[in-house]
């Protein structure tokens, strides 16, 4: 695991949902996730694709819901949802960073 992996961890672990700037940045990595999605999976909201990449089976419905729903942020009850789930993703995430500071 990444040192910035880790950082990622611990920002979902330590977040509060209350806070509206924490829930922007909660919808934004749920939107970075559901971009690495095939295009038929984002409209399917389904994990067709077994690579590693976009969201596993389980969270694929709920996910890209929150993608497909909501522009800005989301209800604190969506967030809590999201800061627990998004956790597994933390590997992506920092990958998506790591891409984004070359």
């Amino acid at each position: 695991m990444t040192d910035k992996e880790k950082a990622i961890r611990k920002w979902f672990e330590e977040c509060d949902t209350r806070n509206p700037p924490v829930r922007a940045h909660l919808l934004r990595a749920v939107k970075m996730i559901y971009d690495r999605q095939t295009s038929s999976e984002q409209m399917s909201s389904t994990t067709r694709v077994v690579n590693n990449i976009g969201f596993n089976s389980a969270d694929a419905g709920y996910f890209s819901w929150v993608a497909q729903t909501f522009r800005t942020s989301i209800p604190n009850k969506v967030a809590v949802k999201c800061k627990f789930r998004m956790k597994k993703y933390a590997r992506q995430l920092a990958e998506i960073a790591l891409d984004n500071e070359r």
